[in-house]
């Protein structure tokens, strides 16, 4: 039953001057998007991913980072330095969950309770942890003397993807922490410990 998380990661740089300036750093957070899918194991879909060797079912996350940046450009006695002022961070998951058609209520359960972790964690602490990632890109500076608009614009491009990594350390690393601690106290689903049980102590397991 595992939990697979995957990473996106998309960056874009806009002129300076963009968007307001007040305040220098916002965070969008989007709604958690959720659907259950069902599958036969002999035959699976071509979009689902492979079941590792023993698994019967998982629960996908796609957790989402991009990041919008103005800037100011100074140029004069031989200096040209541009400095970012403002980010716009706009962060998201998607949650599937993955069951084959002749499903168990335990079964079920299980994947159920990855849902209610991943939601949890995103719902209590993507907004900070993302308020501090792209608070890391304020004030950034760079000499742009020399290069062209296309240098500069992949400068940017990867101070944002370092930011969005940041991120992706906070947020969905916690929830993959609590769903290893999760699985460990289940045996995957396989025991008789209650979900609600073995959620809260995954929590205290893995902080």
């Amino acid at each position: 039953m595992r939990r697979a998380i995957i990473s996106i990661l998309m960056v874009w740089m806009l002129a300076g001057g963009a968007f307001a300036a007040d305040p220098a750093v916002d965070v969008v957070q989007s709604v958690v998007q959720l659907q259950r899918r069902t599958f036969d194991p002999k035959h699976p879909p071509a979009d689902m991913p492979p079941l590792k060797p023993g698994e019967a079912a998982f629960t996908e996350f796609n957790y989402g980072c991009s990041a919008e940046v103005s800037y100011t450009r100074s140029q004069g006695e031989g200096a040209d330095r541009v400095t970012i002022t403002n980010v716009r961070m706009n962060i998201s998951l998607s949650i599937t969950i993955w069951l084959p058609k002749k499903s168990t209520q335990k079964l079920n359960a299980h994947e159920e309770g990855h849902k209610q972790i991943g939601q949890t964690i995103y719902n209590n602490t993507a907004r900070p942890d993302a308020l501090q990632a792209a608070q890391s890109l304020v004030g950034k500076t760079i000499d742009a003397g020399g290069l062209s608009d296309e240098e500069l614009q992949r400068v940017v491009n990867e101070w944002v993807q370092q930011a969005c990594d940041r991120y992706m350390k906070s947020t969905p690393a916690h929830a993959g922490r609590v769903g290893e601690a999760y699985d460990r106290i289940t045996d995957h689903g396989r025991n008789k410990v209650d979900e609600q049980t073995a959620i809260r102590r995954a929590f205290e397991q893995a902080g």
